[in-house]
């Protein structure tokens, strides 16, 4: 099958082994992003951690919808932060300047692997 750029979707089996190394990443980290987000940017009752879902699917959903590449985890933290602020600062900054810097550095690195697996997949092609 060619995959000429916006006119042929990848077949099932390609979005299959993207889903299965989401649920792996998921699993393997998921659980530690998690306590992150929902205990030691800020503490949060019930009431808050509804709020800042919601705010998040309210924003996510949408840009989903419009093909927008929006990270979940950026817009939830975000909210965290911002009910953080709202509750008078009770924000633990270094662990907000960790991930800043998680995201800072996570997007050039990805890319650089994206063009190190093409170099090598496009001379593997020879």
């Amino acid at each position: 099958m060619c995959y000429k750029r916006g006119n042929v979707l990848p077949p099932l089996p390609v979005y299959l082994l993207i889903a299965l190394g989401i649920l792996a990443g998921s699993l393997h980290a998921g659980r530690r992003v998690t306590t992150v987000l929902a205990e030691n940017i800020t503490r949060m009752d019930h009431r808050e951690g509804l709020i800042a879902n919601l705010v998040t699917s309210l924003l996510v959903g949408p840009g989903a919808f419009l093909g927008l590449p929006i990270s979940t985890t950026h817009v939830a933290s975000g909210a965290i932060v911002g009910i953080g602020v709202q509750k008078g600062g009770a924000i633990d900054w270094q662990r907000v300047k960790g991930m800043a810097l998680a995201w800072v550095v996570t997007l050039p690195v990805a890319g650089l692997l994206g063009i190190l697996t093409y170099v090598l997949l496009h001379r593997m092609g020879r």
